[in-house]
């Protein structure tokens, strides 16, 4: 069994509004988790998370696939890219082992 590594470095595949608000959701608990890489195709949006977040450039991405090819030390995502892109990212993640959090409206 593995153990659980504290606080939990999580990714969040997305971020618009919803990634954002699930990414502040998770900082007000630092002793359980933190925001450790994002990915986001649109670069005024990456940039703006990374820097609320305190992301260097290593831990950030312009598409999941990148994510997921570049495997970042993360323990979790939170997937929040539009509702009708939600399949690739969820299995790509779940297939690498990686835990999801599957955001819907």
């Amino acid at each position: 069994m593995t153990t659980a590594r504290v606080p939990l470095r999580i990714g969040v595949l997305g971020a618009g509004q919803r990634g954002f608000t699930l990414a502040d959701l998770t900082a007000t608990q630092p002793h359980l988790a933190r925001i450790a890489a994002v990915a986001e195709p649109r670069e005024a949006y990456r940039q703006a998370f990374a820097s609320r977040f305190g992301l260097d450039r290593g831990a950030t991405f312009a598409s999941w696939q990148e994510f997921v090819v570049q495997r970042p030390a993360v323990d979790a995502v939170i997937i929040t890219t539009l509702d009708r892109d939600h399949v690739g990212p969820a299995v790509a993640c779940l297939t690498q082992g990686i835990p999801v959090l599957l955001e819907k409206p």
